[in-house]
């Protein structure tokens, strides 16, 4: 290596030369040199550059000074070791200590050196999953036969299993063996039965739901009511026994309407008749209509029309009157009578009455049922003729008041 100076930078001989012409030069290649720069070094300072007992190579980027002469020196930014050791200590040793937040020593002083109690059998074991954990004989930790799972059926319970099981019945001796495995018929009321056993009635829930609301003993009410209608020498009804149409066995019903006016032109249904006794005090014109009520065997309708035209009399739909056709009306001449008795469901047959031209029909000939089948009183002072022979029913009278005549020809 040579040294060189450029340049007039102070007398001759002088030990300090410029920084700007001194130059260290390789010895082989001149164009090698090395420079050295002082203009960062403060006013009136020198710097002295010491050399260790080794070799050096300065790597670029490289600052001495501080790294040497400081008892304290410290880095201006991260420093990158590439690779290589700090005292002996690697990078990746180095990065164990990354995230500590107090003196190492002093946590490390406060750690147990050894364990040595129950956990020993799980400082670096581990357990079986998915088990119940207990203390063993040796007193340290373990697993048990118990899952999890059935670790978890004790949740929620109260007090000691075992009690609880010793409290309960091991088996079903009373009335209840009979179901305790068995399921009972169902919709069914319970009983007891003769072996004091559980047991289904052939009553069905349906059935037991119709004492609901009963408030005392059934057959005794039942008892009563019977009483009432058959022993009661005088029964009396608590208000108007609607009779819809039907009859009291025995009993006529004397029901009456009045001042009825018939339906003008004849059709069948016009004006139903609901009474016993019904009166056309009006008929305008010939054929004018009224309706018997359904037949029913021995139901009984006296129509008088006292109207100024022959009115028509139909039965309900269905029914006949004197075997004349089913829906055929009966012709009651105006100023007569009629008494209209139902011998079964669908049949009528008539019994005619007085006043106006008597015997005489608008065809010349007067027909009347052979059977007296109803209690006949003839009106006082009229007389009656029957084309005989003519039968009266059994129980059955037909009464002839003082002033007047029945004639059976």
């Amino acid at each position: 290596m040579s040294f060189s100076r450029t340049g007039d930078t102070g007398s001759a001989g002088s030990s300090t030369p410029s920084d700007a012409t001194f130059r260290i030069q390789d010895n082989s290649d001149a164009t090698k040199q090395i420079a050295f720069e002082a203009s960062g070094i403060s006013t009136g300072t020198t710097r002295t550059v010491t050399m260790p007992d080794s070799d050096v190579t300065l790597a670029a980027g490289t600052q001495l000074a501080n790294v040497l002469e400081d008892t304290s020196p410290q880095l201006g930014g991260n420093l990158d070791v590439n690779g290589n050791n700090v005292g002996g200590v690697t990078p990746t040793e180095m990065g164990y200590v990354s995230g500590i937040t107090s003196a190492l020593q002093t946590q490390l002083d406060a750690k147990q050196a050894t364990i040595t109690g129950s956990a020993t059998t799980i400082d670096t074991e581990s357990l079986t999953a998915s088990r119940a954990v207990i203390s063993n004989g040796s007193q340290k930790i373990a697993v048990s036969t118990t899952t999890d799972t059935e670790l978890g059926y004790v949740n929620g319970v109260t007090s000691a299993i075992q009690t609880q099981l010793d409290a309960k019945q091991a088996t079903i001796t009373g009335s209840a063996s009979t179901i305790d495995t068995e399921s009972l018929t169902a919709s069914r009321a319970l009983i007891s039965n003769g072996s004091q056993k559980v047991a289904v009635a052939t009553t069905t829930d349906t059935e037991l739901g119709y004492v609901n609301g009963v408030t005392s003993s059934i057959q005794t009410q039942i008892d009563a009511k019977i009483a009432d209608v058959v022993s009661d020498g005088s029964p009396q009804l608590g208000g108007d026994l609607d009779l819809n149409g039907n009859i009291i066995s025995g009993v006529p019903a004397y029901a009456v309407s009045v001042g009825n006016t018939a339906n003008v032109n004849s059709s069948q249904g016009d004006n139903a008749i609901t009474t016993f006794f019904y009166e056309i005090a009006t008929c305008a014109n010939a054929g004018d209509a009224v309706t018997l009520p359904t037949a029913a065997a021995g139901k009984v309708v006296v129509v008088a029309n006292n109207g100024a035209e022959d009115a028509d009399v139909f039965p309900a739909s269905g029914d006949n009157i004197d075997a004349a056709g089913v829906n055929a009306a009966y012709s009651l001449e105006s100023g007569t009578n009629v008494m209209f008795i139902a011998q079964d469901a669908t049949d009528w047959d008539t019994i005619s009455g007085g006043g106006g031209s008597g015997s005489i029909t608008t065809n010349g000939l007067y027909e009347h049922a052979h059977t007296i089948s109803a209690n006949y009183v003839i009106t006082t002072n009229n007389n009656a003729l029957t084309a005989g022979p003519i039968t009266i029913d059994t129980g059955v009278s037909v009464t002839v008041p003082s002033g007047s005549t029945w004639v059976i020809a």
